[in-house]
């Protein structure tokens, strides 16, 4: 897969259409409207001023979308041809400055990013595999702080990584976290993965399959007390 980002751009014509209703609609209440209401009605001064005011309110806003599209294209383009390590560290550091105003957003972002390339990803600074593997972000202080004050919202975005029918990067990187955090919260669920694998691991011939199952692995126990119980029983099996 190439290391290139691909980002979808915005249909150029959705908020124009959006604009030119409320425009049309204005016009239509002016010309075939306003001429059929009594001069005397009470309620004709409102209708005529809300006209005025809607009509306004369209014209600017197609005006304004007008000036800002070239703008908005040249930034598109320059994020389409960001490789994927600039792309990467453009986004954490988004990351670093937003995450506790809306961490649902930086978490949906930081799935994109797990996403764009076959490797897999993991917290750790030294990968296991340099060919299948990456270090996932290099300062790791910023999850530091998501978990100690955003933990629970981080543990309903990470339960749907940790999914069966979750991407893999997903999986390695939501297992990660488990792991290095010891999010306990999660741990049930990823031992009942495990144990569904582990009746089949010696038939699992995907690399991947099998590293995300023994990450799982590794993850939940992580969480026991004493740690590493679970891991312990599996390699003295």
């Amino acid at each position: 897969m190439s290391n290139t980002v691909q980002l979808r751009q915005p249909a150029a014509w959705k908020l124009p259409a959006q604009l030119l209703v409320p425009l049309l609609i204005a016009i239509f209440i002016e010309v075939v409207v306003l001429p059929r209401i009594a001069k005397t009605a009470g309620y004709k001064n409102l209708v005529e001023h809300l006209t005025i005011a809607l009509m306004i309110a369209s014209i600017l806003g197609l005006t304004y979308e007008f000036f800002l599209s070239k703008k908005r294209d040249e930034v598109v383009h320059q994020l389409m041809d960001l490789h994927y390590s600039n792309f990467r560290t453009l986004v954490l550091d988004v990351a670093q400055s937003y995450a506790f105003a809306s961490p649902e957003m930086i978490l949906d972002l930081l799935r994109d990013i797990a996403l764009q390339t076959n490797q897999i990803p993991t917290l750790y600074r030294i990968s296991r595999d340099k060919q299948s593997e990456y270090t996932f972000a290099t300062d790791t202080g910023y999850f530091d702080r998501l978990v100690a004050v955003r933990r629970r919202e981080l543990c309903e975005t990470l339960r749907e990584w940790v999914q069966p029918a979750s991407a893999t990067n997903l999986k390695f990187l939501a297992s990660d976290f488990v792991g290095k955090y010891r999010l306990g919260e999660l741990a049930g669920e990823l031992k009942k993965e495990v144990d569904i694998q582990r009746l089949r691991l010696n038939e699992i011939t995907d690399l991947r399959e099998k590293s995300w199952t023994l990450n799982y692995l590794w993850a939940y126990s992580r969480c026991e007390s004493p740690m590493y119980q679970g891991l312990g029983r599996f390699l003295m099996r």
